[in-house]
């Protein structure tokens, strides 16, 4: 055809995309010590790489695969019962091609575990103290919600028949 013109054939390749994330999306009960993997669907330019974790981590550093298809983030221990969320801020491609949309939500958020022992906060009455009534009440407080059928306890003498109530917050029994 007269007047035609034809491009020359070149590769063309799709933008990357976020494959997997590790913590995934609403995990809860993550290790304190995992680390953040994210893997995308194509080697990435590693200096193009850029993200913020909400809240910090401490002493953070990002590690690649050979590929250059995984970046690891190394952190110090991560905080008991925190919600961390992460996001991707940049990444291209070796062919320059910006971080896409994909099937995987950026940012996404986990959650840690819960790893804080409870503790006995106060007791009444007072331990050591006298001249108590009979029918007083003996009361704990937790420092945290307590799994109710966890509570296991002595008393010497025992009494027998003690009945437990808890407040609404499971943390006064």
């Amino acid at each position: 055809m007269k007047g035609a013109t034809t491009e020359p054939s070149a590769a063309i390749k799709s933008p990357p995309k976020i494959s997997i994330t590790t913590p995934s999306n609403a995990s809860q009960g993550v290790s304190l010590s995992q680390d953040i993997h994210i893997t995308f669907s194509e080697e990435i330019a590693t200096d193009t790489f850029g993200y913020t974790v909400s809240p910090s981590l401490g002493n953070a550093s990002v590690s690649w695969n050979d590929a250059n298809t995984v970046a690891s983030i190394s952190h110090d221990a991560l905080t008991s019962e925190t919600t961390y969320t992460v996001r991707v801020t940049g990444a291209k491609d070796t062919a320059g091609n910006s971080l896409a949309s994909g099937s995987n939500p950026n940012p996404w958020s986990f959650t840690t575990a819960d790893v804080t022992v409870p503790t006995v906060s106060s007791v009444s009455p007072s331990n050591g103290s006298s001249s108590i009534d009979v029918d007083e009440n003996i009361v704990v407080t937790f420092s945290e919600a307590m799994n109710l059928s966890s509570l296991s306890y002595t008393s010497s003498p025992d009494p027998g028949d003690w009945n437990i109530s808890w407040n609404s917050a499971n943390t006064v029994a």
